[in-house]
């Protein structure tokens, strides 16, 4: 190599290590970011980062909250348990009694009951509801999660199958898209969510090498602006907050497809819960194959929020009833 070249080749190297270092110094990454990825911040502390980093986030085991009132028809404090098992309510043994009757209940904040305190959700409603009406003990878990996606319901009702002995699943439906990254209290850590599990890169940027983030990706800050860059981009035009097409489709498809791959796993029945505020369940029910407990095809009362995805109480009592009946009516109940 003669010494132009050289030299020319040493600028260049130069170049790109103060272009790299001005990056990072400048922290331009962490200005952008938060723009382009979507979160999750409710209730945070009673959520922790996942063990399993493909879940992102998960509830807290044996953590305990008293939080703000989350809507207009809520109570002004929410008394939030989660126990050992990582589930919403009351203490559980994994060990499942003989002749008892054991559901999971999978999904997102409605599930999870984001507008009520302990003993107010929908599973201990249907927990309730069927307790009158069938001559044996039931147990209902509430395994629902604020803004979890389908594979990640998915993962948690793998874990139920190989550790809680469940008679039934009940995987509600409302959240499709992208998973969400998890924010605590100290704020949006990107950088351990992306890179304990590099396949989020994909959930939330289109824009992305199509054979992954790879290592040049993930240690280049210079080259991650670049490719932050060109989603922003992407995204021009857009309101603040709002999610890619694209994306939103890629990733209902993932569902669809892990949700039908787990149904052909398993000999453990599933069905769908489609609650009154709705989300994409007409998209769902297109595409999954399976009983559907469809609560927007019944008359309903008038109570508060009963319409809307985070509920009151009463409008939860209501679920649990009917859903009892159209669980029985379907012959859903082994």
């Amino acid at each position: 190599m003669s010494r132009r070249l050289l030299a020319v080749a040493l600028g260049l190297l130069g170049a790109l290590a103060l272009a790299e270092a001005g990056v990072r110094l400048g922290g331009l990454q962490d200005r952008w970011m938060p723009s382009l990825v979507f979160q999750m911040s409710s209730d945070a502390a009673v959520h922790r980062y996942a063990a399993d980093p493909r879940l992102v986030y998960e509830l807290a085991p044996s953590t305990s909250a008293r939080l703000p009132q989350a809507e207009p028809w809520g109570a002004p404090i929410r008394t939030v348990h989660i126990n050992a098992l990582g589930l919403r309510g009351a203490e559980a043994a994994v060990g499942k009694p003989r002749g008892t009757l054991r559901i999971v209940c999978l999904g997102g904040s409605n599930t999870f009951g984001a507008a009520v305190s302990d003993g107010q959700t929908w599973p201990d409603a249907l927990q309730a509801a069927l307790a009158e009406r069938l001559p044996l003990p039931v147990q209902v878990w509430n395994a629902g999660v604020s803004g979890w996606m389908t594979p990640q319901k998915v993962l948690r009702a793998e874990q139920a199958i190989a550790e809680w002995e469940p008679d039934l699943l009940l995987f509600q439906l409302f959240n499709t898209g992208p998973r969400n990254l998890f924010v605590p209290e100290g704020g949006l850590d990107w950088r351990r969510q992306l890179e304990a599990d590099p396949t989020l890169w994909h959930d939330h940027l289109r824009w992305v090498p199509s054979a992954g983030p790879g290592p040049l990706l993930r240690g280049s800050a210079l080259l991650r602006v670049a490719v932050l860059a060109g989603n922003r981009l992407d995204r021009d035009g857009l309101e603040p907050g709002a999610r890619v097409e694209a994306l939103e489709i890629a990733a209902r498809e993932r569902g669809r497809d892990s949700y039908r791959a787990l149904r052909r796993s398993t000999t453990v029945p599933m069905a769908l819960v489609v609650v009154p505020a709705g989300g994409h369940a007409e998209w769902w029910q297109e595409a999954v194959d399976g009983p559907v407990l469809d609560l927007r095809a019944l008359p309903r009362p008038d109570l508060p929020g009963i319409d809307e995805i985070h509920p009151s109480a009463a409008a939860y009592a209501w679920y649990g009833q009917r859903l009892a009946d159209l669980l029985i009516a379907q012959g859903l109940i082994p």
